[in-house]
């Protein structure tokens, strides 16, 4: 049979063989043997590498062996570019992406269209979540050229880097309206031939546009009821039955969620509709197909707008920040539902996604869409399939989840709860008899072949992720999510931070490039938040430090604003800047917040004035698009509105109750808390005042104006009467009815 085997993997490569072997009939086990035999002869005889197989990046690897001639993007591939008559032909994706996958299998795998790529071109493969600085600057390119950006990204080049042309995914064969890559391969490179100059002066022009896109400044001045107008816009765009964002396809976009909660403390109709919209949103993403209701975790977006049918990939980044979401919500509009949503997440993160190295934990990226060369195919049931999983007597958990005979999607089964959000329904989910049928599922689904994960740790997302457990602790109280997030967090200072200097990845115990803005940003906010949770100079320290790095080397003085790349490492042909939000925080937004929460520690008035400086320069921009912009509507809110409470701790009884509620508000609000000794900085409204009676005493300052002291739970219920819309559940929740 092993021979039968190897004639096969010659013909038809060993992925395609691997995915046949994984649903052979001799287990699982069994299986997975043959198939590393298989995959380990073909590459030892038949395989033949290419540029890619000293790369780190698992994305990279999968394209190892394709018959392209695929070089890494680096200093010796740009001087070979520099150097040469050949365009450039630059694919980006990802190890996550479906139609990165489609596009590899039709033509990087094919023999022909691999030969016209090498002859025409000098192909370069990068990885996106290697280089988001990378990726982000020839997306937009394609965006100025009038087309629609995703993954694969696909783009033409010149000899100075420049791009010309683009597109994304293109079909083998001419098909959905689409040319057939060969013919779109050989139509540029005969331009490219034929005429060179005009192709470069379309290069030049993209080049001059992209310069007013990243820098070219559109001031404003921002102002309280601007905040007001544009939170309004922005309701206007939202579906208001199901949340997000009218239309289809539906992301979550955790950041436009975090500014409209930050933004909507105090009492007024309009916050009230903002809190409706945000927990309508999270309710219908619990409920939807693009939670994992079997396995735990939230997928990328779901292809239509009801939040049922995921694209079925997993990403760090967007988990860490919809625990983080959640937990917020949680602390002013507490259910019992949002508490296992975390729960499942932080399980499923445990046992797919984490990394050990002794009592250092980091997270992985992403989990594939496809497995088994088929998207989506490890999450979806067959109905006798899922029900022969249970056993008899649980066709009703089957109903309450969705399933039919005929199947809800495409003729198989997506569990969800869509619909059933009353407490009857949590009550429902949460039995013995629930969880007993969610076992069952979930144990026939590991027999199944799995999807890849990629195994790359990146710094920006884990530290995402350490603010998401934070945030967790302070929502449900529970120890777990502050010791794994100290985990995450010094994996990530000590083997991310090296001479103080922060890279951006690791794979495999191997360091990937320089740290990015966003990279400095999220760790920084990981820092402030970590000394508000668990007060600790060293975080303070290391905070400061990383600040004064991102101020030298990424700040540019003509722009003033920050560059998504560090001024020592450019390698682009134009700087770029990371100021539009996607799924995650800009990293020029959150810088801004960074900014602002280091003034109320550090009290140096030069992160005050550049926090208001950026916002000033980028509030044009933010008017005209507030929902990409979020990031900065919420850095002026905290600049000018929100609370910052002060806490003057003593060792009493309200010491514990105000800390505990104080920090379950910290997603709407900054926060100091003083033991003995401590001081803040001159500057600071609070300086030099003392707790009153030597009770525990709180300030709860707006801008330089700060409330009278409050010592005891009478004073603190009536501060939040009169300055918070938040519901009856709020003050039941923390004994201030």
């Amino acid at each position: 049979m092993s021979v039968c085997f190897l004639i096969m993997s010659i013909q038809f490569g060993p992925d395609t063989l691997n995915t046949a072997i994984a649903d052979l009939p001799y287990g699982v086990e069994s299986a997975y043997i043959v198939s590393l035999f298989i995959t380990f002869i073909y590459n030892l005889f038949f395989s033949m590498s290419n540029n890619l197989i000293n790369e780190i990046s698992p994305y990279l690897l999968q394209h190892k062996n394709n018959p392209v001639n695929w070089m890494s993007w680096n200093s010796n591939t740009i001087k070979l570019v520099k150097g040469s008559k050949l365009p450039v032909l630059l694919s980006v994706g990802y190890s996550s992406c479906h139609w990165c996958h489609v596009m590899a299998h039709e033509s990087f795998e094919d023999e022909y269209t691999a030969s016209v790529m090498n002859k025409n071109f000098i192909n370069i493969k990068v990885d996106r979540e290697e280089r988001p600085d990378l990726d982000s600057l020839y997306q937009a390119s394609l965006s100025l050229m009038g087309q629609q950006g995703g993954w694969p990204l696909t783009m033409f080049l010149d000899n100075d880097l420049r791009p010309f042309w683009g597109g994304t995914y293109f079909p083998k064969i001419q098909k959905f309206g689409m040319p057939a890559f060969v013919e779109v391969l050989n139509h540029i490179s005969n331009l490219y031939k034929t005429k060179n100059s005009d192709l470069r002066n379309n290069g030049m022009l993209i080049k001059g546009a992209l310069d007013k896109v990243f820098f070219q400044n559109q001031p404003g001045k921002s102002s309280p009821s601007e905040i007001e107008l544009l939170k309004a816009k922005i309701l206007k765009m939202t579906d208001k039955e199901r949340g997000g964002i009218s239309g289809s396809p539906k992301f979550p976009m955790a950041p436009l969620l975090k500014t409209l909660m930050l933004t909507s403390i105090s009492p007024s109709d309009q916050n009230n509709v903002s809190l409706n919209y945000v927990q309508n949103t999270i309710d219908s993403i619990c409920s939807g197909g693009i939670y994992d209701h079997v396995g735990g975790g939230f997928a990328r977006y779901s292809t239509d707008s009801s939040w049922f049918v995921p694209h079925f990939e997993k990403m760090l980044y967007d988990n860490a920040l919809l625990v983080e979401v959640i937990s917020v919500l949680h602390s002013v509009r507490p259910r019992s539902i949002y508490k296992k949503r975390v729960e499942d997440t932080f399980g499923w993160l445990n046992s797919e996604m984490l990394f050990k190295e002794d009592n250092l934990h980091g997270y992985f990226s992403s989990v594939d869409a496809d497995s088994g060369g088929e998207e989506g195919k490890y999450y979806v049931w067959d109905y006798e399939e899922a029900l022969s999983a249970v056993g008899p007597g649980f066709e009703k958990s089957l109903a309450e989840y969705g399933f039919t005979k005929n199947g809800n999607w495409e003729g198989k089964n997506i569990p969800h709860r869509i619909g059933k959000f009353l407490e009857k329904d949590i009550s429902f989910e949460v039995s013995e008899n629930t969880n007993i049928f969610l076992k069952n599922l979930l144990s026939k689904r590991k027999r199944r072949s799995p999807p890849f994960i990629d195994h790359k740790i990146l710094t920006d997302w884990n530290s995402m992720l350490v603010c998401a457990l934070l945030r967790a602790r302070c929502a449900f109280g529970e120890k777990k999510y502050l010791d794994e997030g100290k985990r995450v967090f010094n994996f990530i200072t000590t083997k991310h931070l090296v001479n103080n200097q922060l890279f951006h990845s690791s794979c495999g115990g191997k360091l990937g490039g320089p740290g990015l803005l966003d990279d400095y940003a999220n760790l920084i906010k990981a820092c402030f938040i970590f000394n508000e949770v668990d007060v600790d100079k060293k975080k303070l320290d290391l905070a400061e430090m990383l600040l004064n790095v991102v101020l030298r080397d990424f700040f540019d003085e003509k722009l003033s604003d920050f560059c998504f790349t560090n001024n020592n490492f450019g390698d682009l042909f134009l700087k770029t800047k990371s100021v539009v939000d996607n799924a995650t925080q800009s990293g020029s937004g959150l810088m801004v917040e960074n900014l602002i929460r280091a003034y109320n520690v550090f009290g140096k008035p030069l992160h005050k004035d550049l926090s208001e400086t950026i916002i000033n320069n980028s509030w044009g921009r933010v008017c005209s698009g507030p929902v990409s912009y979020s990031s900065y509507i919420a850095g002026a809110y905290l600049k000018m509105s929100a609370p910052h409470f002060v806490v003057l701790l003593k060792d009493d009884g309200f010491a514990k109750i105000i800390k505990s509620l104080i920090l379950s508000l910290g997603g709407f609000c900054t926060v100091s808390f003083l033991k003995d000794g401590d001081a803040l900085p001159k500057n600071n409204p609070v300086f030099n005042k003392k707790a009153v009676d030597d009770k525990t005493t709180v300030y709860v300052c707006t801008g330089f104006v700060c409330s009278s002291p409050i010592n005891d739970v009478v004073k603190m219920r009536e501060w939040f009467k009169k300055n918070t819309g938040f519901s009856k559940t709020f003050y039941k929740k923390w004994g201030l009815l």
